[in-house]
Formats: C-alpha cells, sequence, structure tokens
C-alpha cells in the first residue's frame, strides 16, 4: 500500500519499505481497466527501504537503502515529491509531487524517470495495484483511477479529502481515509457505490488491512493512536496509545507486526506487534509521512 499528508501540512517526506519480513504490497487486483496478470503473488524483491525528501524547492531526492546496493540516492532534483510506492510485478517505483501537480515513475534502481500524469490538483495517498496495472490516489478532493501509464484515468469520486487509501483483494474494495469528514469509506469496485465504515476518527492519517483475520487498521495522528475494527467497521477497538503523530500505517499479518510512520520532529518509521506493544524504530528522519510495505 501504498501515502499521503494534507496539503502543506507535514507532505514533504514519504517511504516505501520493502522488507523480507513484510508479506505483501498493500494492493489488490480489481480494476477493469486492463487485462490482469496470471498472479495476484509479488515476485520477491531484496528487502529495501525506498524514501523521499523534499527539503527545498527542486532539492526534493528518492533514497533508497539495503540489499546488494546499499544506501543511496536514486532520483534527484523533484520539485516536491509527497507520496511513494513501489510495484514488484513491473519492478517500478511510482511517486506523486504535490508542487508539480504529477504521477511519476521510475525503474527500482532510478533509471527511466517517467512523467505519466499531469496537471493534477494535488496528488496524494498512491497506491499501485501491481497485477491489474493501475493506480489510485486522491487528488484535490477526489479519488482518481489510472492505468499505471497514465493513458486512462477515471474519478471514483469527489468532495472528500483524501489522505489514505488501501484495497482489498478479497472484496473488491478500495478503502480510503476522507480527513475532511473524519470518517472511512468503503468503495465498491463493482458497482461505483460507497459506505462509511468507520466515523467520528479525529485526524484519520493512514489505512491498512489485515485481509486474513478481516481487520481493518487506521491512525489517528492528533490523538496518537491506532485502532482497528472488523472490514465492515463493527467491533472497533484501540491498539496503541500514547503514539507520536503516527501516520501511514501498514499491516504483516503473517509475522503479527504492525508498521507506522512518526512525524514528528524526529520522524521515524516504527514496528510494533499486533497486541499493541512497540517494538521501535526501522528508520528516522525528518518530516517522514507515508509508508507502504511488502
Amino acid at each position: 500500500a501504498a501515502s499521503a499528508r494534507r496539503p502543506g501540512r507535514r507532505c514533504r517526506r514519504a517511504l516505501f519499505l520493502a522488507e523480507a519480513a513484510v508479506a505483501q504490497l498493500l494492493v489488490a487486483p480489481i480494476s477493469a481497466l486492463v487485462t490482469p496478470t496470471t498472479t495476484t503473488t509479488p515476485p520477491a524483491l531484496a528487502p529495501r527501504v525506498y524514501w523521499t525528501a523534499a527539503e527545498e524547492e527542486h532539492a526534493g531526492h528518492i533514497y533508497a537503502m539495503g540489499g546488494a546496493e546499499g544506501q543511496g540516492v536514486l532520483v534527484s532534483g523533484l520539485r516536491h515529491p509527497s507520496s511513494i510506492a513501489v510495484d514488484p510485478w513491473s519492478s517500478k517505483i511510482f511517486w506523486t509531487d504535490s508542487r508539480d501537480q504529477t504521477v511519476s515513475k521510475a525503474n527500482l534502481d532510478g533509471s527511466g524517470v517517467e512523467v505519466i500524469l499531469t496537471n493534477l490538483q494535488n496528488p496524494l495517498g498512491l497506491t499501485v495495484d501491481g497485477p491489474r496495472g493501475t493506480m489510485y490516489f486522491g487528488d484535490g478532493g477526489r479519488v482518481v483511477r489510472s492505468d499505471v501509464n497514465g493513458k486512462s484515468t477515471q474519478e471514483l469520486g469527489s468532495g472528500f479529502m483524501i489522505v489514505a487509501t488501501v484495497i482489498s483483494w478479497t472484496e473488491r474494495r478500495l478503502y480510503w481515509c476522507d480527513s475532511m469528514a473524519a470518517k472511512i469509506v468503503r468503495y465498491n469496485l463493482d458497482d461505483g457505490s460507497t459506505e462509511d465504515v468507520v466515523t467520528n476518527i479525529l485526524d484519520p492519517s493512514g489505512l491498512a488491512l489485515d485481509l486474513g483475520r478481516g481487520k481493518l487498521y487506521w491512525s489517528s495522528s492528533l490523538i496518537g493512536a491506532i485502532h482497528r475494527s472488523n472490514l465492515d467497521g463493527t467491533k472497533r477497538e484501540l491498539v496503541f496509545s500514547g503514539l507520536t503523530s503516527p501516520g501511514e500505517i501498514a499491516v504483516n499479518a503473517e509475522h503479527g507486526r504492525i508498521y507506522w510512520t512518526r512525524v514528528a520532529r524526529r520522524a521515524a518509521v516504527m514496528a510494533g506487534d499486533l497486541n499493541g506493544t512497540v517494538i521501535g524504530e526501522l528508520v528516522t528522519g525528518t518530516r517522514i509521512s507515508g509508508a507502504a510495505f511488502l
């Protein structure tokens, strides 16, 4: 699954962690725009961390660390990269730029940079569905679906302030956080219907799914908490409290782990177990705002 924050508010850094212990990319085979691949099992990737930084104008970078390649800059000279996702099926990285109003992609080593969507309003919360070759993101109050080449786009809904999206492979549903309405919405990709599954959330910031256990997780930055519920919003419960500005989250159900970004002066990617115990920091930096995990 691929990350986002509100425009002008801590949207300067995003991160993608491809870690061997993390089970799957938080995307799903659901779009009818293109023909799906023959498998929904992602190819194995070397454990690497990918993140973006945009401390100054036209000084944005995409970094990676881990694996045989070590650590280094993959892409430079970006204006304001905001959210990032990695697609193991196509071996590509994708990112949004909230200042240039674009979506771009490149090879995993940073070569072959290509701008695939332009003239957007404020693209955030990017998620890539590798098997179907599609991507989803929020853009200036609307939810957008596009093929990964940017040749065909479709608006799924409008009137929202989208800060995160995630897809259920089993339900054929797209979930998104609407920070303006303080709720989580579930969109049916077959008939286009929507329903509110969780409401009255203070500052919803990130979303993740545990499909094996049928659970939906979300973070609330202002109150420093992570909650979960059933996929339909029932059985809501607190998992973590007392956290510092939790942002994007992802779940590794196989190993019983949950990961989140700490959006603060000393930002980090944190790890914990599904029982609510904090394990510690995986990556530290400044203004980290989003994460997606393999």
